[in-house]
């Protein structure tokens, strides 16, 4: 923040050189309203950007401060938007579109002004200008889209590592490790990945405030019970999800893009053919912000499980509960409607599936 001492100014010029007092008291008010301009942006951070094909829906920043999750909604007109929040230290925080589709991962605090050029339909597209963590998440995001569209854990994992130990001083390795690192079956990767990070990189709200976020997004819905709910299917026809009709249920949560959909569509087809009906109902759920790029996404598939598409992709009345986080996701739930496996690995809920119901 600028401190103006007003009365040595105005003593100074004012007073001493009365027959140019005009000047200085324009050049006082100037320095005034670029005093207050600074107040102001050090109280605040502002996040301003642009949205492709997100007009007309509300932008929310979720973030954690002041001991607590912190809630940000405005909305998308004609695509832009501007926000301003409050933290007085970096924080980490997620700007969502109509509360389910994630658009960017940001660090933020008080003084940054943060610009974003997003993409609705590919998050891990996104542009963020404003400090150096954001900035170089995005980078990475965008770099390594191909292996996190696949789901690929080890490639991603193994991109991160190299990552942190490129980069061990910045706060982005914390934010990778926190938002984007597998931690299951590569425990000892984490624990000493972690330790490279000196604890000034890894300040309490970076790490805190994604475990307080995710768990305010996820622990009520990632515990919930599945409900019966009716799912509209290629083939122009609703078909209904009900828990009891199957012994367990498959919910994969892809992308329209080829290359996601080529690295999943296999494990689909193989259960598929492998379990009947009554054990197994495999549901590909896309996530195509349209339904002419559904359709164009799975034309040509001769698929034996059911593709369905919904308005409002997982931010819709029928997904929203189920908490999906990103895409790929890959959802089990039994015969109770209970998710039993949660995550973004289509092996180990394959693996899951075939130990349960081969093994009874």
């Amino acid at each position: 923040m600028i401190k103006f001492n007003f009365t040595h100014f105005f003593h100074k010029y004012a007073i001493k050189r009365k027959s140019s007092l005009r000047i200085p008291i324009l050049m006082v008010a100037a320095i005034m309203t670029l005093s207050l301009a600074s107040c102001g942006d050090d109280e605040n951070f502002r996040i301003q950007g642009e949205v492709a094909g997100g007009g007309g829906q509300m932008i929310d920043f979720i973030y954690y401060a002041r001991g607590a999750m912190q809630r940000v909604s405005v909305p998308a007109e004609g695509g832009k938007f501007i926000l301003q929040g409050q933290s007085s230290s970096p924080t980490l925080g997620f700007l969502y579109l109509s509360g389910s589709t994630p658009l960017a991962t940001i660090v933020v605090e008080n003084g940054d002004n943060i610009e974003c050029k997003l993409s609705a339909e590919d998050p891990l597209a996104a542009e963020v200008k404003g400090n150096k963590t954001s900035s170089a998440v995005a980078d990475f995001l965008h770099e390594n889209a191909d292996a996190i569209r696949k789901g690929d854990v080890e490639a991603v994992n193994q991109a991160i590592a190299k990552y942190v130990g490129s980069h061990p001083k910045s706060m982005a390795s914390t934010v990778l490790m926190v938002t984007r690192f597998s931690s299951e079956g590569y425990e000892k990767m984490a624990d000493s990945l972690m330790s490279l990070i000196p604890l000034k990189a890894r300040p309490t709200a970076v790490v805190q405030g994604f475990n307080t976020v995710m768990a305010s997004l996820l622990s009520t819905e990632a515990n919930a019970e599945l409900q019966s709910m009716g799912l509209y299917d290629r083939r122009d026809t609703i078909i209904r999800y009900m828990p009891r009709q199957q012994s367990l249920a498959l919910f994969a949560f892809v992308g329209p893009e080829r290359s996601q959909r080529d690295t999943i569509v296999p494990s689909l087809r193989a259960l598929s053919d492998t379990f009947p009906k009554r054990r197994l109902k495999v549901m590909e759920i896309s996530t195509a912000l349209d339904s002419a790029r559904w359709r164009q996404s799975v034309d040509g598939d001769s698929a034996s499980w059911v593709q369905a598409w919904t308005p409002g992709s997982v931010a819709s009345s029928a997904f929203r509960k189920m908490a999906v986080p990103r895409v790929p996701f890959f959802i089990v739930a039994d015969s109770t409607g209970s998710q039993i496996y949660r995550g973004g690995s289509i092996e180990k809920a394959k693996s899951l599936i075939n130990r349960r119901l081969k093994g009874s």
